[in-house]
């Protein structure tokens, strides 16, 4: 008796309209599925906070349950798309806040929403990198909008850029604790962004009659950061002794294209 009370107080009782909203802000996933259920919970998705943000941007943000993002595209599909005042739709905030299943539940969802800068110019792919995301989810990105790895935002950063800002200082400092597992994961990620840079397109069969050689394009990018450079050889030095289809070596292509630089009468 004193459930059936209390389901009846709650699908009567008039709630905020920010009500869910803040359910997803403290992370309360029981109350925000209890509030779901309302008759009026069309009218709770329709709130937007001061910056714009809308209840399924904060749910991404916030790291909601699969099933409860879900259930926000069910009822209200345009959400997948929308913009707050700085332009973010909820899968950027998903690149920085969100599980990975939700993750490619929004790519799925809206694909498109991958090809939406937010008010710097960054794209979901940015994001992506500056949260460190998988190599699974960046994958994702570029298989959907590939040509994401050219896109400059406001300061000039491409997502390659942005790598090497964000994953290089940890992988060259000998006193870094990042795991193997990082390792392999920032290794994989350097593989798809470099694949996708020379090439428009991470899908192998597309592009090599014969195997792709990472490390040889690693070091055919222009204007690489020597540490990404460093890391690249470290990382892939079991490719130093492959020849290309031309016949080099790793080691050709880094003497073709870095500059040698002579400080006091020795070569650096």
């Amino acid at each position: 008796m004193g459930n059936i009370i209390k389901t009846l107080s709650r699908i009567l009782c008039d709630v905020d309209d920010d009500a869910l909203y803040w359910t997803f802000f403290n992370q309360s996933w029981e109350e925000s599925r209890d509030l779901l259920t309302r008759r009026d919970s069309r009218r709770l998705l329709r709130y937007r906070d001061e910056k714009k943000r809308s209840p399924l941007s904060m749910a991404s943000n916030r790291n909601a349950p699969l099933d409860i993002v879900k259930s926000i595209c069910n009822m209200d599909l345009q959400q997948v798309l929308h913009q707050d005042y700085d332009k973010n739709t909820p899968l950027c905030y998903a690149c920085a806040g969100a599980s990975e299943k939700v993750l490619m539940f929004l790519l799925y969802t809206a694909p498109q929403a991958a090809a939406i800068p937010d008010i710097d110019g960054r794209l979901p792919l940015h994001w992506a990198i500056e949260f460190r995301r998988s190599p699974t989810i960046i994958k994702k990105l570029l298989e959907i909008h590939p040509t994401a790895i050219y896109a400059s935002d406001i300061l000039g950063c491409t997502p390659l850029n942005l790598f090497f800002r964000r994953s290089m200082p940890e992988l060259i400092n000998e006193k870094s604790s990042v795991s193997r597992v990082d390792v392999w994961s920032l290794k994989n990620t350097m593989c798809l962004l470099t694949m996708a840079h020379a090439h428009r397109t991470i899908n192998k069969a597309d592009i090599f009659p014969q195997e792709w050689l990472p490390l040889h394009e690693v070091l055919q990018i222009t204007k690489t950061p020597k540490d990404y450079l460093l890391f690249g050889i470290q990382a892939m030095r079991e490719k130093l002794p492959t020849q290309d289809s031309a016949g080099n070596f790793p080691l050709h292509i880094l003497c073709s294209t870095s500059p040698v630089k002579i400080n006091n009468g020795e070569r650096n």
